[in-house]
């Protein structure tokens, strides 16, 4: 990353648009230092982005991911794929580019990572908002590969909107989010037990009704 940012920076290349160079630290703890990065940048990504380059690793392999970000469309990515094809790289045997679009190319997506970051800071209306935005999604506007993977994370995303909106006091829908969390898989009853977000709604009907279903489901397993 640094060669590229030293030969692109020479006198020899001018671009008609910015190029950032950033290493984000904290990938292995849940993408922390990019999600980071685009909730305090959010504006200029959305209104100014045109995408992103991945190089995940000092060696990436056959694979370059080409993410679109904001409102920029495919442009980036199109462009991307036109000048491996007029280089004949897509089509070499022992050089193979697939152009990937990567997961923030989807605007759900985006908001999935967003709800994440403001989760873990501990912004919850904002968590709350992104969450249900996401949420409301039509099936048919994801990619085929987010449809495959979201039954499976489902849970944790309805448990994560039931635990902000405890933190908010907001009984009706923390425990609305948390029964649909249950239905999608999440049934992790000692951790819940423990979540001091969740005592305003001990003395309810809903929560011991809950906490039943979770245990019905697991002496059945």
């Amino acid at each position: 990353m640094l060669e590229a940012g030293r030969v692109l920076s020479s006198k020899e290349y001018r671009t008609e648009v910015t190029l950032k160079f950033i290493a984000f630290g904290a990938e292995e703890t849940g993408l922390d230092g990019s999600e980071y990065y685009v909730v305090e940048n959010e504006a200029e990504v959305i209104n100014r982005g045109l995408g992103m380059i991945n190089l995940d690793m000092v060696a990436v392999g056959d694979t370059l991911l080409i993410g679109n970000v904001g409102s920029a469309g495919s442009a980036l990515v199109d462009y991307t794929r036109d000048k491996a094809d007029a280089l004949e790289i897509g089509g070499s045997p022992c050089m193979h580019a697939y152009i990937q679009s990567c997961a923030c190319a989807n605007e759900a997506h985006h908001l999935e990572e967003t709800a994440q970051a403001h989760f873990r800071a501990g912004r919850y209306k904002e968590a709350i908002e992104s969450y249900e935005k996401f949420l409301a999604t039509p099936q048919e506007e994801l990619p085929e590969w987010f449809r495959k993977v979201l039954p499976q994370e489902l849970g944790v995303h309805y448990f994560r909107v039931a635990f902000a909106k405890a933190a908010m006091r907001e009984i009706d829908g923390a425990l609305a989010y948390l029964e649909k969390a249950v239905d999608n898989g999440w049934l992790h009853i000692d951790f819940l037990k423990s979540c001091k977000e969740f005592e305003s709604v001990h003395r309810t009907s809903a929560w011991n009704r809950i906490l039943e279903k979770i245990q019905k489901t697991l002496n059945e397993r």
